[in-house]
């Protein structure tokens, strides 16, 4: 049976700050296999591996160790190889923008991510399947206080045929 090793190398999440020094800020990763109990109910288990169908939610929890607010800050998490992002399935507990990139973070758009096609007659603009997504980030639109948590979270569908 094929399966997907997780590792939370992974899912390395970039911090981006203006002018921030890099000890400011505590990050965490936490990856999970999305399950339902005998009640139907939805649980998180702890994941280290995957089989292909299987929903993985990955959670980011950044701290701020600084004396200031922290400003400008940004969250970018890649789609792992292997996986295809869940449209509507990143989430934030405060005010964000998000946005996704279909070339590994060169590049990065608000939903709904368009790219051109050139056509016999040109080219037109077509939306992208979030499933195309390969990297996501959340521009944090106020500032993170000292001492305070906030989490990142997103979920992907391991890929048939991955081993």
């Amino acid at each position: 049976m094929n399966t997907l090793k997780i590792f939370v190398i992974t899912v390395l999440a970039f911090v981006t700050m203006s002018a921030q020094a890099d000890d400011v800020l505590d990050g965490q990763i936490e990856a999970f296999v999305v399950r339902a109990d005998a009640d139907g109910n939805e649980i998180l288990e702890d994941a280290s591996v995957a089989k292909p169908g299987e929903v993985l939610e990955y959670v980011l929890t950044y701290t701020s160790n600084a004396e200031a607010p922290l400003q400008d800050i940004v969250i970018s998490a890649p789609v792992p190889s292997g996986s295809e992002y869940i449209a509507g399935s990143a989430q934030t507990d405060t005010a964000t923008s998000f946005q996704a990139s279909i070339d590994d973070g060169q590049s990065w758009q608000a939903e709904p991510v368009k790219r051109t096609v050139k056509t016999e007659t040109g080219a037109r603009e077509e939306i992208v399947d979030p499933t195309e997504y390969s990297s996501l980030r959340w521009k944090n639109e106020v500032a993170l206080q000292p001492d305070e948590t906030r989490k990142f979270r997103y979920r992907v569908r391991v890929s048939a045929g991955n081993s």
